[in-house]
């Protein structure tokens, strides 16, 4: 890599963002596999960022893509907060992240008091009552009259990829999500399909394509994975990104040599 052009990084990395008026498109599944995903802990944040993206947004454009389409879904992944990704990105990033979500989950929930033995009895009840259709926690713990904190046993499901959070009950800038059987929702995505070293390794590269040039700090801190994880991966790399040597930083910068077929838009 040449010397880092600070202007000319920025306005590439914008373009690759749809934050110049030039790249801004009304396709919401393009632009969100472009930027690898939409951060969703806050329910409002992805209609803005798509806003920020588009030339025509319209709030309801989201919702019929998440809940009626259902191309895009939510997931706890990165840094273990909640995001809108494509399908295809689903497996990949919980494959990723399982591992660090999952735990912290699991701790939360006995911290609020429920016991492992309660959880994997009261989840069984909820994998029942979900059966084809779809409720929220509040109708979860009034049909199976239980005293536990269902919210965090719904959190946890989801992130064994057992549940899925749908529509929210009192529309887009409601947290309160109706919750559906994951298999029922995505019959067709095998959340198992990619194994997590494979998964971590396509992280990354997902990652530099949509905001290189990148510091391995920044790697670290999109994904949330470990820095010894991080450094291995962008070693095994190799020729595939190139390293500015040059940087003052303590970190290098890198920039992807390859590209995805949702990046091509960049190419010209």
């Amino acid at each position: 890599m040449g010397k880092i052009n600070l202007k000319v990084v920025n306005h590439l990395v914008l373009r690759k963002q749809h934050l110049t008026g030039g790249s801004k498109i009304d396709n919401i599944v393009q632009i969100v596999r472009d930027v690898n995903s939409l951060h969703a802990t806050a329910p409002t944040t992805p209609y803005l960022s798509l806003f920020a993206r588009t030339r025509n947004f319209v709030k309801e454009h989201l919702d019929e893509e998440l809940y009626v389409k259902r191309s895009l879904g939510k997931i706890r992944c990165m840094r273990k907060t909640v995001h809108v990704l494509s399908k295809e990105m689903i497996p990949i990033a919980y494959s990723a992240t399982k591992r660090m979500v999952e735990l912290a989950s699991e701790k939360y929930s006995q911290y609020l008091g429920i016991t492992r033995k309660e959880y994997e009895e009261m989840s069984k009840l909820v994998l029942r009552a979900l059966r084809g259709k779809g409720m929220t926690t509040k109708e979860i713990k009034k049909a199976l009259k239980t005293e536990l904190n269902i919210s965090a046993i719904v959190n946890l499901m989801c992130d064994q990829g057992l549940l899925i959070r749908g529509n929210p009950r009192n529309g887009w800038k409601s947290n309160i999500h109706t919750y559906y059987l994951f298999q029922d929702y995505f019959p067709d995505i095998d959340l198992n399909g990619v194994n997590e070293a494979k998964a971590k390794e396509l992280l990354v590269k997902h990652y530099l394509a949509s905001f290189g040039p990148v510091t391995e700090n920044d790697v670290v801190w999109w994904t949330g994975l470990l820095r010894g994880e991080v450094r291995k991966i962008l070693e095994s790399f190799g020729d595939q990104i190139t390293p500015d040597r040059n940087s003052k930083s303590e970190r290098h910068l890198f920039n992807a040599k390859f590209r995805f077929k949702a990046l091509a838009i960049f190419e010209a």
